[in-house]
């Protein structure tokens, strides 16, 4: 994997495999904020924000 730093200059070697071996943690990191459990009482609010209780029915009545 190669990869243009933010002056677009290409990593060294050592940044790298510095880099490849950030990958999962920030993986591991970016699932933890994005999960479900997370984004429920969100999802939720901006449905009950934006959609009638009747275009909430018929979204699951389509799907």
């Amino acid at each position: 994997m190669t990869e243009t730093l933010p002056d677009g200059s290409k990593p060294s070697s050592e940044q790298q495999r510095a880099l490849e071996a950030s990958l999962p943690k920030l993986m591991k990191v970016l699932a933890d904020e994005i999960s479900w459990e997370r984004m429920r009482a969100m999802v939720a609010q901006i449905y009950r924000e934006s959609f009638t209780q009747e275009e909430i029915d018929g979204l699951i009545a389509f799907y």
